[in-house]
């Protein structure tokens, strides 16, 4: 599955992630910071998500490398 998750520079996002990479899943993470650790099978997209100029952005990039995303799971926020 390709998934993409908000919020993935820590707490709930990170975590997430690393869940569904260790079950083989292909993950896109937006953040406005990317993650403190290294992950496989991870692409970071930098992403403010009140900007919608950067959602679009992201959405483009993820577009360049998939023909679709299985899963949007939106973490971000505080």
């Amino acid at each position: 599955m390709n998934i993409l998750i908000t919020g993935v520079a820590g707490g709930m996002g990170l975590a997430t992630a690393k869940k569904f990479i260790l079950e083989g899943h292909k993950v896109y993470g937006l953040d406005i910071n990317p993650p403190k650790e290294e992950l496989e099978n991870f692409t970071f997209i930098k992403c403010d998500l009140t900007k919608e100029s950067d959602v679009k952005e992201a959405f483009n990039i993820v577009k360049n490398y998939e023909n679709h995303l299985d899963a949007l799971i939106s973490l971000a926020g505080i």
